[in-house]
C-alpha cells in the first residue's frame, strides 16, 4: 500500500478554486436559537458593552450641554450711600455672534455619532470572539473525541499484539511497538483534554455562566462569492467611527475661529439718584489684544488634517481586511469541499480494514501503525480545517459587520452571495 502523500502544488489549488466558482453556491445558515440567546446573554453581561454604554450616555448628555445657549444672563444690583444715594438694578447679556452655539453642537453630535459607532464595533468584536471560541472549542472536543477513539483503538491493539505474541505470530519488538503505540495515545488523550479544557476557559471567560452544554454550530457551512467590498466599507463601525471624528474636528475648526468673533455684552439698568429717576444703556467689549485665539484656529485645522488623514487609513486597512477574510476563508473552504468531494470515507472502516490486514500477516506491525496514524492524523486536520473554516468565516462576518445578520438580530441587507446547496 502507497502511503506517501505529496502537499498540492498551485495547479491543484488553481483547479480547487476553479471548481468552488463553478459550483452552485448556498446561503449561508443562521444560528441556532440557543447560539442567538448566548450572543444576547453575553451582550448584556459583558463589562465591555457597559463601558461602551456609559460611554454613549456620556456623549448624549454632553450633545445636550452644547445645545443649550452658551451665555446666561446677568442680574446686578446697585446700592451707594453717599452725599447722595443711588439705587439701580440691571440686567446684562452676552450675545453669540460667532455661533459658537452652532459649532459646539455640530461638533458634540458628531462625538455622539462616534460613539454609536464604537457600540457597533464593541458588539462586532465580542461577538466575534465568542462565535471565534466556540468554533475552537468545537474543534478541541472533536479532536478530543478522535484522541479517545484513538486510545481505545491502540488498547485493543495492545491486547490483541499480546495474544499474537504468545501464539508466536509476532515478534518481541512488534510487541513493544503496540505498547509504545497505546502509551503514545494515552499522552496524545491527555494533551486533548488540555486543550479541550482550554478552549472552554477561553469562553467562559467572555460568558462566565456557562450553558451545561455548549450549542453546536451548524453543519452545513457557508459559501462567499462575488463580494462588493466597497459597497460594505460606509457601514462598518470603523468608518463611521472616523468619519465621525472628521465631522467633529471640523466643528471643533469652526469654534476656534467663532472664538475670534468678539461677542460683546448688552446691558440695561434702572434706579434712582437721590430724587431723580436713573436709567442706563451698557456696553461691554472684549479687546483680542494679547490673545487672538489664532494658534487655537491653526491647531484645529492640524488636528482636522490628522483626522481626515486616519480616515484613508482606516479606509485602506478595512479594504484590506475585507479582501483579506473573504480570500482565506475561499482558500480554505476550497479544501474542505476537495475533502468532502473525497467522499470522506469512515473512520470505522479504515481501521477496521487495516487490522484484518495486520491480523491476516499482509501488513507488518510497523505498516500497520504508519498507516493507521496517517489515517487517525487525518481525519484530525479534517476536524481542524473545519474548525478554522468556521473561524475565518466568523472572521468575515466581524470585518464585514454582518454578525448580527448571521445570528438573525438584525435585518441589514447583506453582500451579494452566490448559492450552493
Amino acid at each position: 500500500m502507497n502511503t506517501n502523500h505529496r502537499m498540492p502544488g498551485w495547479r491543484a489549488w488553481a483547479c480547487l478554486i476553479l471548481t468552488l466558482v463553478l459550483l452552485p453556491q448556498a446561503q449561508a445558515d443562521t444560528a441556532p436559537p440557543q447560539l442567538r440567546q448566548l450572543v444576547e446573554r453575553l451582550l448584556a453581561e459583558h463589562p465591555r458593552m457597559a463601558e461602551a454604554l456609559a460611554a454613549l450616555e456620556a456623549a448624549r448628555a454632553r450633545g445636550e450641554a452644547a445645545d443649550r445657549p452658551l451665555y446666561n444672563p446677568e442680574l446686578e444690583l446697585d446700592a451707594e450711600r453717599a452725599e447722595g444715594d443711588t439705587d439701580s438694578i440691571g440686567i446684562s447679556q452676552t450675545i453669540d455672534l460667532g455661533n459658537k452655539r452652532g459649532a459646539r453642537s455640530k461638533a458634540a453630535e458628531a462625538r455622539l455619532a462616534a460613539a454609536r459607532a464604537r457600540i457597533d464595533a464593541t458588539r462586532i468584536d465580542l461577538e466575534g470572539r465568542f462565535l471565534t471560541a466556540l468554533a475552537e472549542w468545537q474543534t478541541a472536543r472533536a479532536l478530543d473525541d478522535l484522541a479517545a477513539e484513538r486510545a481505545r483503538l491502540m488498547a485493543r491493539f495492545e491486547t490483541l499484539a499480546e495474544k499474537r505474541f504468545d501464539a508466536g505470530d509476532i515478534t518481541q519488538v512488534d510487541l513493544d511497538l503496540a505498547r509504545q503505540a497505546r502509551l503514545r495515545s494515552a499522552l496524545s488523550r491527555s494533551r486533548a483534554r488540555g486543550e479541550l479544557s482550554a478552549a472552554g476557559e477561553r469562553l467562559r471567560a467572555l460568558l462566565p455562566d456557562a450553558p451545561a452544554e455548549w450549542p453546536a454550530l451548524p453543519e452545513r457551512l457557508p459559501a462567499l462569492e462575488r463580494v462588493d467590498v466597497e459597497a460594505l466599507l460606509p457601514r462598518l463601525p470603523q468608518m463611521r467611527e472616523a468619519m465621525a471624528e472628521v465631522e467633529a474636528n471640523r466643528g471643533e475648526l469652526e469654534l476656534s475661529r467663532s472664538n475670534r468673533v468678539i461677542d460683546p455684552t448688552i446691558g440695561v439698568r434702572a434706579g434712582r439718584e437721590n430724587d431723580s429717576s436713573l436709567v442706563g444703556v451698557t456696553l461691554s467689549v472684549p479687546l483680542y489684544i494679547r490673545n487672538s485665539y489664532r494658534a487655537e484656529v491653526q491647531a484645529a485645522g492640524a488636528e482636522l488634517a490628522s483626522a481626515e488623514a486616519a480616515l484613508q487609513r482606516v479606509r485602506r486597512e478595512r479594504l484590506a481586511a475585507l479582501n483579506s477574510a473573504a480570500e482565506r476563508y475561499r482558500l480554505i473552504r476550497a479544501g474542505w469541499r476537495q475533502w468532502q468531494r473525497a467522499g470522506a470515507p469512515s473512520l470505522s472502516r479504515q481501521t477496521a480494514t487495516l487490522e484484518r490486514l495486520w491480523r491476516a500477516g499482509e501488513l507488518g506491525t510497523t505498516e500497520y501503525l504508519v498507516q493507521l496514524d496517517q489515517t487517525l492524523e487525518t481525519r484530525a486536520e479534517a476536524m481542524r480545517t473545519r474548525g478554522e473554516l468556521w473561524q475565518r468565516w466568523f472572521e468575515w462576518l466581524t470585518v464585514s459587520a454582518q454578525l448580527d445578520q448571521w445570528l438573525g438580530r438584525a435585518a441589514a441587507p447583506a453582500p451579494q452571495q452566490e448559492q450552493n446547496p
